[in-house]
């Protein structure tokens, strides 16, 4: 059976621990975004406070932060994550 991967307006999205990555390990740039605190509501863990960096891929999980900002909410810091990714495969293929 084939898994599918998660997706955020077509591009590839997964976790590992605290760590949300979003973007095409192949691209030239890519988003990271880190858990720094949740809280627990209903056995469901909802992040708090985000951390997100845009970063160059240098391969081999190498990567050299290019901007970074802090969000309250996952689906602000996913936009933000989106839009600079966005831009910067945009401006520099």
């Amino acid at each position: 059976m084939t898994e599918k991967m998660l997706t955020y307006k077509d591009k590839p999205l997964s976790r590992c621990g605290n760590m949300i990555y979003y973007g095409d390990f192949s691209d030239k740039y890519i988003s990271i975004i880190e858990i720094l605190s949740e809280k627990e509501e209903n056995g469901v863990k909802i992040p708090l406070s985000l951390s997100i960096k845009l970063n160059q891929n240098c391969g081999n999980l190498k990567f050299k932060p290019i901007k970074k900002a802090e969000r309250d909410s996952l689906y602000v810091a996913l936009d933000l994550a989106e839009y600079w990714l966005k831009e910067a495969l945009e401006m520099d293929p």
